[in-house]
């Protein structure tokens, strides 16, 4: 993992408000705090300290409204203290407005006012501040000569009738404030809209909402309204749009349409340059992104608790607890737990996952050293455990972990599934493998609060496992206890399929929208899916290929076979889009040469915005002459042999230098002997790790690999037996 800098300031780079980065960039996600410590002094409570100071080292009691200025500095109303503050560019903090509770001060230096519980903030764009003075009733006026006036009511508290009449005339019981591009100046009080004109009379714009929340204008002056369970948007004429919510509180998953998701307490809203809407939800410690009308969470959602800075910290399992946002371009601004804090909104990509060279973490033979296990070789039915608390390969706020698992010396036929601890053992395999064989797959496994994964030795024998990377806790992917989508066995019991045996040549159509139950639904949006395919009960040799079922069917293979095996692999493939009777469907494609069973378990899935790029499958490597080499010249791989993969160069553009990982399609055939195949970065050294295993001549073996890109974009392939290599891309990680 890349170190990261504390960034204590924010800066204007052009028109827009952009990081202050003094070593290092910031990737999305990252979430830093620019004023506060988290901890209020108690001597101090009710008194601010460390004006004049780091911003970091100040007391926040009850930071509430921020606004970002067009210099980059941050103001704050620390509503407890009675006072408004200025964080600098150059990270100092210094008091602005306010001195003790009461009002008063009009007309005169804002920093001697007397002020009563300041809460939202806005930057007036002819310069200055307004801000609402809740216990005053008033709404006031902090001018660039740092002067202070009050702009609208009279200090009483009660209903306000008739419009066009002068703000500072009537009772004005705001909340929340917000300008328009054209100078008006709207605010939330009573359950209703209201705007002030530039000539300073107010007049009601709509009412009947249950909720004072905030609100926010685009730019063609249409008004959004945060309504606790819902949002609203005032369209003009009287015209109201839903554009999030559904009026009753709760969570929903992320990657749906906005309109059919649900909100606890949805008060805060920030409206990015870009369109994009950010909503503060209370008491669900989240903050939502609404993009292109698909909601999904960029900070918070789980137990209480402060992370470490970072990419994943803002989507970690921190709850954050706001109501009291500001976008920008480059930002998003809010406070809370007695901070302010940053989030980063462009830079780098924030990675989904990181590849580790090939570690070595299960290993139950007694004979080669036992790791993360003691006692004998696992029995038939046997679960063994393995644990990543405190593990130096898996970071703490990891959701998912990629293994090569295997499964050797099998007593019986059989299989091995692999889950997260907590949850129910799902009906799925992961690995397959027959009495006295050895198999090995590719796994993207869930991780539960225990950070312990569960393995089902059904077929008994011993198990290893590989460790080849980890997922960040990033909104983009949603690893998922695994479960069944396809299966085509009768005596089974099939599953979104009817019909005999997939014949000789037959193409299997998977539809997947909406398939699943509860939180292991496979979302309409999604980009990508992670699933663990198996074919058995061959008629004959061949090969099964999975794809998008757009275009052409790849001239690459998935998983190989031999009569009356059975084998299974992960996959990671783009979903395709069909236009059916009930609209459209996300569906992918599997092709079988040779008559098979199916069966399809969906381990995780890809939104849009994942920094994941399924790739329609391309070959890269290809050593056998008979069929064409490609990427490689010369005689068949020998034992001991390494064959580097140009992934870069031969990848026409799709992987670029930079990229974290890539997936593999990597199979092994035509062997003089039994052995096994590692698969890792060039320049590093070889791992004690094994991507593929061979029982011997004529065996032929796939599987799906992530792996990291090595010096100049290259991945080196190992075989310890002199065997025929193909690997195909995939996918990539940028």
């Amino acid at each position: 993992m890349r170190a990261l800098v504390r960034i204590v300031a924010i800066v204007t780079i052009g028109a827009a408000v952009s990081l202050a980065v003094p070593t290092a960039s910031a990737d999305p996600g990252d979430m830093w705090t620019i004023a506060g410590g988290g901890a209020v002094d108690p001597v101090l409570a009710s008194t601010p300290s460390g004006d004049g100071g780091p911003a970091v080292a100040a007391n926040l009691v009850a930071p509430s409204g921020v606004a970002v200025d067009s210099d980059g500095s941050v103001v704050v109303a620390d509503t407890a203290t009675h006072v408004i503050r200025r964080i600098g560019t150059d990270g100092v903090i210094r008091h602005v407005a306010g001195s003790t509770v009461g009002y008063s001060g009009d007309g005169g230096p804002a920093a001697s006012a007397r002020l009563h519980t300041p809460g939202d903030v806005e930057i007036d764009p002819s310069g200055g501040f307004v801000f609402v003075d809740e216990g005053n009733a008033r709404i006031r006026k902090v001018w660039p000569n740092g002067t202070i006036t009050t702009i609208a009511g009279n200090g009483s508290i009660g209903s306000r009738f008739g419009d066009g009449v002068p703000a500072t005339a009537v009772p004005v019981n705001a909340t929340r404030i917000t300008f328009a591009p054209d100078g008006r100046l709207y605010l939330t009080e009573s359950q209703r809209v209201s705007v002030i004109e530039p000539g300073g009379t107010i007049s009601t714009v709509a009412s009947g909402f249950s909720y004072s929340g905030d609100l926010e204008v685009d730019s063609m002056n249409r008004v959004y309204v945060a309504n606790g369970t819902s949002v609203w948007r005032l369209d003009g004429g009287g015209t109201r749009t839903l554009v999030a919510g559904l009026g009753v509180p709760g969570t929903t998953a992320d990657g749906v349409p906005a309109t059919s998701a649900t909100l606890t307490t949805a008060l805060g809203l920030a409206l990015a340059p870009n369109g994009d809407l950010y909503v503060g939800d209370l008491a669900d410690g989240r903050i939502r992104r609404i993009s292109g009308g698909v909601i999904d969470t960029v900070a918070g959602g789980g137990a209480a608790g402060v992370t470490a800075a970072g990419c994943t910290s803002a989507r970690s399992s921190e709850r954050v607890q706001t109501a009291w946002l500001a976008a920008t371009s480059t930002s998003l601004v809010f406070s809370g737990d007695q901070r302010v804090r940053v989030i980063a909104l462009d830079g780098r990509e924030c990675p989904s996952i990181t590849s580790v060279t090939p570690t070595r973490v299960l290993e139950t033979r007694a004979s080669e050293g036992q790791i993360g296990y003691q006692g004998p070789s696992p029995s038939r039915g046997q679960v063994v455990r393995l644990s990543f608390t405190g593990s130096s390969l898996v970071p703490a706020t990891a959701q998912a972990v990629a293994l090569n698992v295997t499964v050797t010396g099998a007593l019986a036929d059989g299989y091995v599934t692999v889950w997260p601890c907590e949850s129910t053992m799902p009906t799925a395999s992961n690995v397959n493998v027959t009495r006295g064989g050895t198999a090995a797959n590719a796994a993207l496994v869930k991780l539960g609060p225990s950070r312990e994964l569960c393995f089902f030795v059904q077929a008994g024998g011993d198990v290893l496992a590989d460790l080849t990377g980890f997922v960040g806790v990033t909104v983009p992917y949603q690893a998922l206890v695994p479960f069944r989508a396809l299966e085509t066995r009768s005596d089974v019991g099939r599953i979104n399929y009817q019909g005999d045996k997939p014949a000789e040549g037959q193409t299997v159509r998977v539809s997947l929208s909406g398939f699943g139950i509860g939180a292991n639904r496979v979302s309409p949006f999604a980009s990508a899916l992670v699933l663990n395919v198996t074919a058995t009960e061959a008629t004959a040799d061949g090969f099964v290929t999975v794809w998008s079922c757009e275009g052409t069917r790849p001239t690459a293979s998935n998983i190989n076979l031999v009569r009356g095996g059975t084998v299974g692999r992960m996959v990671v493939t783009e979903l395709g889009t069909a236009t059916t009777a009930f609209g459209t469907a996300r569906e992918i494609c599997i092709f079988t040469q040779s008559g098979t069973h199916l069966a399809v378990d969906v381990l995780g899935v890809f939104m849009p915005d994942a920094p994941f790029a399924p790739l329609a499958p391309n070959r890269l490597l290809e050593t056998r002459a008979d069929v064409g080499q490609i990427g490689y010249a010369g005689a068949r791989p020998v034992a001991g042999q390494v064959v580097e993969i140009d992934v870069v160069g031969r990848s026409a553009g799709a992987v670029t230098p930079d990229a974290r990982a890539v997936v593999l399609s990597v199979t092994a055939t035509n062997p003089v002997a039994a052995g096994f195949v590692t698969v890792w970065p060039c320049g590093a050294p070889r791992p004690r790790a094994s991507s593929l295993n061979l029982s011997g001549p004529g065996d032929t073996q796939s599987n799906a690999v992530v792996v990291g890109l090595g010096t100049n974009g290259r991945v080196c392939v190992f075989t310890q037996s002199g065997t025929d290599l193909i690997a195909d891309l995939n996918g990539a990680f940028p």
